[in-house]
């Protein structure tokens, strides 16, 4: 399979939209700001992530209260890991709080501290890609740099975490090959990033 056209499309459709998220989050006022917006999955125009939308309230003002009240443990993190590790040691026992959830808001936050993943982190919709894929270790709860694809190791880690999960049915999609050009790639449907 060409990952080829699916990082091309990414690239065009879902990057840019991703950059002004992680922008965003970056230049918030203040760590507490960051953790309360990315605690409330909200955007900067007080509306929640799509990722989130179905979580109901509930879990969310528990996750939000968590994680502010072990503000000082989130401000001492030294990297995306240790932040990612610690957000969902504190709040994986709120019932409705789930894989995504936690990746995404670690994300966020990790974007005010200027830290980045460094390996893919899996949920549902990216396990199940990685799976598709074949990709060693796509049962455990990240993949290494060193076990993905070439064409993925070039990539921040993030963005293939994205592409694992949005493109996850299209990996089954023999018809997308290495002959097709870039204005055919997608016969990948519009996808929501």
């Amino acid at each position: 399979m060409n990952l080829k056209v699916f990082i091309r499309h990414y690239k065009i459709n879902c990057r840019p939209d991703k950059e002004n998220e992680f922008d965003w989050f970056e230049n918030q006022p203040s760590l507490e700001s960051a953790v309360i917006y990315a605690a409330e999955a909200k955007d900067e125009n007080g509306k929640r992530y799509s990722h989130q939308r179905r979580i109901k309230t509930i879990p969310i003002k528990n996750a939000k209260a968590e994680l502010l009240e072990n503000f000082e443990k989130l401000k001492n993190a030294d990297s995306f890991h240790s932040l990612w590790l610690l957000i969902g040691h504190l709040i994986k026992p709120i019932n409705g709080i789930g894989e995504l959830y936690i990746y995404d808001t670690a994300l966020r936050i990790g974007a005010f501290l200027k830290f980045h993943p460094e390996k893919v982190y899996l949920h549902a919709g990216t396990r199940i890609g990685a799976k598709r894929l074949k990709i060693k270790n796509s049962n455990e709860d990240w993949i290494e740099l060193s076990e993905l694809p070439k064409d993925f190791q070039k990539l921040p880690m993030n963005e293939v975490e994205d592409i694992l999960c949005i493109y996850k049915d299209d990996f089954l999609n023999e018809e997308i090959d290495s002959a097709k050009s870039c204005a055919n790639d997608l016969k990948i449907k519009k996808k929501a990033c």
